[in-house]
């Protein structure tokens, strides 16, 4: 059951999405330290580790790929 300060924004397959109220945050990241994993991991800050950490591995994965 969703709860009622949660407000429902769709469901695919019986899951629901569901996005937090405004004035509980923000639902992005916005990186203070620039794009370098270096600078969180120095800084100690898991917040930015995990926001750019999928990236880090995702780049160089991609980076050969031709653009759709």
């Amino acid at each position: 059951m969703v709860s009622e300060t949660i407000k429902v924004i769709g469901e695919v397959d019986g899951l629901s999405a569901a996005r937090k109220p405004s004035e509980e945050g923000q639902e992005f990241y916005t990186p203070n330290l620039g794009l370098s994993i270096h600078a969180y991991n120095a800084a100690e800050q898991k917040q930015g580790i995990h926001h750019l950490g999928r990236y880090v591995w995702a780049i160089p994965v991609v980076s050969d790929r031709a653009c759709i």
